[in-house]
């Protein structure tokens, strides 16, 4: 009997405190961004062939396929996916080669619904439009969820049914991670968007909030079957309220209630012009970080429009300035945006 109780007890000690460690948390090991071949055997490319060696190289027969030279940084979050999307310019394509810099090995990508441009389209909000670099459709791209923070290029081009390649575009992936050090101010509070102000070319336009800004402008209507008429039409837009969230997870909310009124071209004559009225609410999620030295913060959001997913990074500079948030957009030739928040 004692032996039996001693083995109950045993038992109860295994039970209680885990004699073995399947019941541990497995902690992932961080993969090296800046290793090439790591980088390349960690991402998953759905329908891909891996290759060893370099993508055949760019054909010179004038009837290959063309590329347009791709913006960069795109962003990505760890453990989830970005869209490649050549910009095509000229050129039917049946595949596309890609292969991170300095990897040993490439993709072969086969495609069956590009010709000329993949898809894109405006997503997201017009407030961050300027400071928003959107990729969709296109080729999905899995990311590791240990893949560690930073960047990594690669090169792609695509190849027609004939086997002609080509030219070859480089693109950059920012991997980013979460939240950031001296971040409290952005995440003490959720923020509701008090005021909206542009300064282009030394003027400076401020929109309120729940205030329309109105816009007048000419256009050109047909007022017969043979004649069009230049007319004077007056647009509109508002923004009924924008709300923004950080969290100490590193999560990210944005949700905004924007109103436009804008000509009806189908239907509008220079007698009659018609207006279409729309109210909208958009809402997103994602990840963000901050670069306290830069003062830049970073939003990567990911979702779908119309069936196509896409991903979205912003690049704002991030402030606290008497109580309130000021978030800068800086754009091309001194052009500025600045959205200013109060707490919610």
């Amino acid at each position: 009997m004692r032996k039996l109780n001693y083995f109950l007890i045993a038992v109860s000690c295994c039970y209680f405190f885990s004699c073995d460690n399947e019941d541990e948390p497995q902690v992932q090991e961080m993969l090296d961004i800046s290793d090439p071949n790591v980088v390349s055997e960690s991402i998953v490319i759905p329908n891909a062939t891996i290759v060893e060696g370099t993508p055949p190289a760019s054909s010179t027969d004038p009837d290959a396929p063309s590329l347009n030279e791709s913006e960069d940084p795109f962003g990505a979050v760890s453990g989830n996916s970005f869209y490649l999307n050549p910009d095509i310019n000229a050129g039917e394509i049946a595949g596309v080669y890609f292969q991170i810099d300095g990897a040993e090995n490439y993709f072969d990508i086969p495609v069956t619904n590009s010709t000329g441009r993949f898809d894109k389209s405006n997503t997201g909000s017009r407030l961050f439009q300027n400071a928003r670099r959107t990729n969709n459709g296109g080729v999905e791209i899995e990311i590791p969820e240990n893949l560690e923070p930073g960047t990594f290029c690669a090169e792609y081009c695509v190849y027609d049914a004939d086997g002609l390649v080509s030219n070859v575009v480089e693109i950059c992936i920012e991997i980013i991670s979460f939240g950031g050090e001296n971040s409290d101010f952005l995440t003490a509070n959720s923020w509701t968007l008090v005021s909206a102000e542009h300064t282009y070319d030394g003027q400076t336009e401020t929109q309120e909030i729940g205030e329309d800004f109105s816009e007048t402008h000419t256009i050109h209507l047909p007022c017969g079957p043979d004649t069009v008429e230049e007319v004077s039409v007056t647009e509109i837009h508002r923004i009924n309220y924008a709300y923004l969230t950080f969290s100490n997870n590193g999560a990210y909310s944005f949700e905004e209630s924007s109103f436009e009124k804008f000509v009806d071209f189908d239907n509008s004559t220079c007698q009659d012009v018609i207006y279409i009225e729309e109210t909208d609410v958009h809402d997103e999620v994602g990840v963000w970080t901050y670069d306290h030295a830069t003062q830049t913060l970073t939003v990567v959001t990911e979702g779908e429009e119309d069936g196509v997913a896409y991903t979205d990074i912003f690049k704002l500079n991030a402030q606290k300035v008497n109580d309130q948030l000021v978030l800068r957009i800086e754009e091309d030739e001194g052009e500025t945006s600045e959205l200013i928040f109060d707490v919610k």
